[in-house]
């Protein structure tokens, strides 16, 4: 039996081979189940935590994505934000920074101008 592996630039290796879309906040979640859907091949990951985080929880919110997105299965993620959450696209991005390089996009519904204009870019 044969089992195709995919090499990460960091050396680990994953059996998979996912692009995944995730809310970076409860209140993005429309839209990034969207985007998922209307993209073949994209993988949905659910983010039950919102804009009322304190700043501990906050960290460990963004420590728990940056790890899920560090998976060796994962070849690279969109975190579509609302805009005016606790983290912002910096966090998000020196977070996930800490964990791997992998290509990693942002998005934020407020600065698209809408949830439409969001879905269509992503």
């Amino acid at each position: 039996m044969e089992i195709q592996v995919y090499k990460r630039a960091e050396g680990r290796c994953g059996v998979r081979n996912h692009v995944v879309v995730m809310p970076g906040v409860l209140c993005a979640d429309s839209a990034a189940r969207k985007i998922a859907r209307m993209t073949e091949g994209l993988t949905y990951i659910y983010n039950p935590n919102g804009c009322g985080q304190n700043p501990k929880d906050a960290a460990v919110s963004l420590s728990v994505m940056a790890g899920l997105i560090a998976n060796p299965n994962v070849f690279g993620a969109l975190i579509v934000g609302l805009g005016c959450e606790m983290a912002d696209e910096a966090a998000y991005m020196t977070a996930i920074r800490r964990f791997t390089g992998k290509p990693v996009y942002y998005i934020g519904i407020q600065k698209e101008g809408g949830i439409g204009k969001t879905v269509e870019k992503g």
